[in-house]
């Protein structure tokens, strides 16, 4: 596993380094054949899943809930951060502009919130691209992003609990 080497590498310059394994496309999967270091952390991004309906009902297919629960079994929640797509306007839009309307659903965002705390997952962030000058132009503000907000500070309607964000250090 290369992070294993990248992550020796930067330790040898700060004991503090970590490192992120990705799993997102085509290495959504968890290792199987090498182990990694404690250094490195889960950063989830399950690019291919449904917004439509909550992730958690969401069990099989190539970004399906197992292989999440596939990668917990080699990293620790603890240290697992999830990053979403409920902000990604560029996903949703095809990666073309003009921007189309996000397609928020804020019942789906507070169950998937439930779905990773309920794993131990408490470091949870989403893409927010194409939501600029041009799409609050066309579209106007996104109620979602005060939404967003509050879902991870454990306020507005039906929130889990209180979500603590990753800081850069």
């Amino acid at each position: 596993m290369l992070e294993n080497s990248l992550v020796k590498a930067l330790r040898s310059m700060d004991k503090r380094a970590q490192l992120s394994h990705l799993a997102y496309a085509g290495t959504i999967k968890p290792p199987r054949q090498v182990k990694a270091d404690p250094s490195i952390f889960l950063e989830y991004a399950p690019i291919e899943r449904r917004y439509d309906i909550p992730y958690a009902r969401q069990l099989d297919g190539k970004d399906g809930l197992a292989n999440l629960d596939a990668n917990l079994e080699v990293f620790p929640a603890s240290t697992a951060q999830v990053l979403e797509y409920w902000l990604d306007v560029s996903r949703f839009s095809g990666w073309k502009r003009p921007a189309k309307k996000l397609p928020w659903m804020p019942d789906v965002f507070r169950a998937d919130l439930k779905t990773y705390a309920a794993r131990g997952i408490r470091h949870v962030t989403t893409f927010a691209v194409y939501i600029d000058a041009d799409y609050l132009r066309l579209q106007g503000e996104p109620s979602a992003i005060r939404e967003y907000g509050e879902g991870l500070r454990g306020r507005g309607a039906d929130a889990p609990y209180h979500y603590w964000l990753r800081s850069s250090r």
